[in-house]
């Protein structure tokens, strides 16, 4: 808990740094910051920490700290996260408006796989993978004239993988923020936007944080269960057979065993999609958005996520550049 104050500390103080905080005072721009959006699993989507979220226009707020992350989805944890937004200059002056918004987090982490509620898909072992038929033609002096069938299919269930899934983080993210800034320069309004991200690991595997990927591969390879790695010995025969044929019948297990197709087990593979530094613009607005990852298993949703974003609107905003005062008329000399 010492840790995530500390670290909630050093990211309201980075942001405060960077926005220029000013007093909130009227004006024309609007602003927004949010951490973190989206949701894990089948939880319902989240936005905890937001700053001047929905507002008509752009006033100072900041938002963060330990009681911000406390109702977070179990898969999910943080060690920080902060939301700010700043404004400076008035209306009366419509050349000195500035507008800053920025958002992000410390350490997000959606919790390693075999702790979720999630299984690989083992198929169910067909009907003929459950049984072996012996021939009792090859048995000398057979007593029965049936042939004899034996159950496999406890034997070959042992074989199957449990089901679980490889040790790995769904998403692991060092840090991620994003800042935007909106004012007059030059007679113009100028809305622009960058973002830091750092450190981004998808189910193991190390993914850049200065381009975008969508790929899908396989978290599990495909597997084939073979029924000649059966141990014979660990079948049980049905009643009925003399002993003294017992070593002539246990002779045509394995050759059974072997004349069996192998079960396949489908690779599991997971889709991943991830936008570091994504700059959105729209009609007198500009969103920056540090990063969006989708990870989805099975067809099932792992994380969909935003994270951190920033957005400055400027709207009907009058840039005309203050006329500084010109100056003072020469005194006009005394008449001689």
């Amino acid at each position: 808990m010492r840790r995530r104050v500390y670290r909630w500390a050093g990211l309201a103080a980075t942001f405060a740094g960077l926005l220029g905080v000013a007093p909130a005072s009227a004006s024309t721009l609007t602003c927004e910051a949010s951490a973190l959006r989206g949701a894990v699993l089948t939880a319902p989507a989240i936005e905890p920490v937001t700053a001047n979220e929905g507002q008509s226009v752009c006033k100072a707020a900041k938002a963060g700290g330990a009681q911000a992350l406390a109702g977070l989805p179990a898969p999910l944890t943080l060690d920080a996260a902060a939301a700010q937004t700043a404004v400076s200059g008035s209306d009366a002056q419509p050349g000195s408006q500035k507008a800053s918004a920025a958002g992000g987090l410390v350490d997000a982490r959606v919790l390693t796989l075999p702790e979720l509620p999630l299984q690989i898909p083992i198929p169910p072992i067909p009907d003929e993978l459950k049984t072996i038929t012996l021939p009792t033609d090859q048995i000398p002096n057979p007593l029965a004239t049936e042939p004899i069938t034996v159950s496999i299919e406890a034997a070959l269930t042992a074989l199957l993988p449990d089901g679980r899934l490889p040790k790995a983080d769904v998403l692991r993210l060092q840090s991620a923020v994003s800042y935007a800034n909106a004012g007059c320069v030059n007679g113009a309004v100028a809305l622009t936007g960058s973002s830091q991200v750092a450190g981004l690991t998808v189910l193991g595997q190390p993914l850049p944080t200065d381009q975008a990927v969508n790929k899908t591969f396989q978290l599990v390879d495909t597997e084939e269960i073979d029924p000649s790695d059966i141990d014979p010995s660990s079948l049980q025969l049905p009643p009925g057979i003399a002993p003294t044929l017992l070593p002539a019948v246990k002779a045509l297990i394995q050759p059974a065993l072997d004349a069996l197709p192998s079960l396949q087990i489908p690779a599991t593979l997971v889709t991943v999609k991830t936008t570091p530094a994504q700059t959105l613009r729209t009609a007198g607005g500009l969103t920056q958005r540090a990063l969006t990852v989708q990870v989805s298993l099975l067809g099932q949703r792992l994380a969909d996520l935003v994270i951190g974003e920033a957005s400055v609107g400027a709207r009907d905003v009058d840039c005309v550049p203050d006329v500084p005062a010109g100056p003072a008329p020469a005194a006009t000399p005394p008449a001689a």
